[in-house]
């Protein structure tokens, strides 16, 4: 006897959607948000359900056909739950992380693997879309880093773009304060918004550009390529069960 056909045989204590429905409520993340951090308190959040379940060709839930993942387990159906759209930095837990980081950096080897670190790539990568939010402006021939903390005085990272790019890459503490920023206002203008942005600057060729502004350019252009998947993704995710999960008998 299958999973499926066991639920089924339970029907009249509850039904298979029933079950379903319970099942999909208990798959629940092992992280909280903190929705204040979130622009409409998380509003703009995708859901994304699969269920997993023996064989989805001739599942009991042909319903949800477009939620179906076959797993070839007779004996289980699997519930996976995602809510897509928040950055890292919206979890409760990001401040303390964060402030234990910064007192261990430095004194002590936190990165075992190095692609744990940011190496030089996406160090570019988020100079590129730092300056594109405002994050990194230029004065004359000089770049400055506007810290989050209005109280903070701006940080000067060097004469030129070649040797503010240097110096920005070198700082991994920085590198990864801005790319913080970065997910985090992506977060809040959305995907659509970012992406017009992103390609408003880097369809725009002049034929007179350097190599270094044509590889931030492409750099940017791979972020996008890496966001339009997860939007055409949550585009077409499940949309979430209305009302509460039914009650339960346990025997």
């Amino acid at each position: 006897m299958t999973v499926e056909q066991a639920i089924e045989q339970q029907s009249e204590a509850l039904s298979a959607e029933g079950y379903r429905v319970w099942l999909m409520s208990q798959a629940t993340p092992s992280w909280n948000l903190d929705r204040t951090r979130l622009p409409d308190g998380g509003a703009g959040l995708k859901r994304l359900e699969v269920l997993g379940v023996p064989d989805e060709t001739r599942s009991i839930y042909q319903q949800h056909a477009r939620s179906l993942v076959s797993t070839g387990e007779r004996s289980r159906v699997l519930a996976f739950v995602a809510h897509v759209g928040a950055p890292h930095t919206a979890t409760q837990q990001w401040d303390s992380y964060m402030a234990v980081y910064e007192q261990a950096r430095g004194r002590v080897p936190l990165h075992v693997l190095p692609q744990f670190q940011s190496d030089g790539q996406q160090a570019r990568q988020t100079f590129a879309l730092g300056s594109l939010l405002g994050f990194i402006t230029s004065q004359g021939s000089y770049f400055y880093y506007t810290p989050e903390d209005q109280l903070d005085r701006p940080q000067r990272l060097g004469q030129g773009l070649s040797n503010s790019l240097e110096y920005f890459t070198r700082r991994t503490g920085l590198v990864q304060e801005v790319r913080a920023r970065v997910e985090k206002r992506v977060a809040q203008q959305g995907l659509a918004v970012t992406l017009s942005l992103l390609e408003g600057y880097y369809q725009t060729h002049k034929g007179q550009a350097d190599e270094t502004v044509l590889e931030l350019k492409r750099l940017v252009r791979d972020y996008a390529a890496e966001l339009r998947q997860i939007y055409q993704f949550t585009s077409d995710a499940v949309p979430p069960p209305f009302g509460p999960p039914p009650e339960v008998n346990h025997v």
